[in-house]
């Protein structure tokens, strides 16, 4: 059997397969890697967008929420650790217990306060919108919906990482001015982490999905 028919019927042995745009090399028609995860370059890339007015409004939501509560987280932490050192399991459990009730209930403060700040600046500024026709009144309830969320969960972030940072100084005997520099500058950090993965995990399209 002549080897050209068979290559000529199979498109076997040629050194390139053609298509529409023209010669594909032999390793592009077997190569079945898949697509590289972009997820974390977006997020690396919109970290170094030029910051918006709603970002400024975001790290001031986390910063408040840090100085205003990370006084609680360092105290939560400073009892269980001196539960752990000096108590029994039991004692220890029982310090969990009730510092993890004191961090959610100061979370859940932060949220409050956080949901007035970003809800009623969403709420002004999306009624003005309406008046001026640029905006139906559906599409201004949904914006207010997803704003009030995001400062939340801005405020939670602020809180975890300005927390952090002030119990973290706070192990190395640190008091005084740095550790409210710390839980401020902290909380400006972790808002903006927190509100940039609301958006870019898809999870404010959900929102503004089921409230559309």
């Amino acid at each position: 059997m002549d080897i050209n028919s068979i290559n000529g019927s199979h498109n076997i042995g040629s050194a390139y397969s053609s298509n529409s745009n023209g010669l594909v090399a032999p390793s592009e028609l077997f190569n079945n890697n898949k697509p590289k995860e972009t997820y974390k370059e977006d997020n690396i890339t919109l970290l170094g967008k030029k910051t918006s007015i709603k970002d400024v409004e975001q790290m001031a939501i986390g910063a408040f929420s840090a100085y205003k509560y990370s006084g609680t987280a360092v105290q939560a932490g400073t009892d269980i650790a001196n539960a752990v050192k000096t108590g029994g399991a039991k004692e220890v459990f029982a310090s969990l217990q009730n510092n993890t009730k004191l961090i959610g209930q100061s979370a859940l403060n932060g949220m409050g306060i956080a949901a007035m700040i970003g809800g009623g600046v969403s709420l002004i500024s999306n009624t003005a919108s309406v008046f001026k026709g640029k905006q139906t009144t559906s599409a201004a309830v949904t914006n207010v919906v997803t704003d009030t969320i995001t400062s939340s969960v801005s405020a939670v972030g602020g809180l975890v990482i300005g927390g952090g940072a002030a119990l973290a100084l706070s192990a190395f005997k640190v008091t005084g001015a740095p550790i409210t520099v710390a839980a401020v500058i902290g909380g400006a950090i972790g808002a903006t982490m927190a509100s940039r993965f609301f958006e870019t995990s898809h999870l404010k399209d959900s929102v503004r999905t089921h409230f559309s």
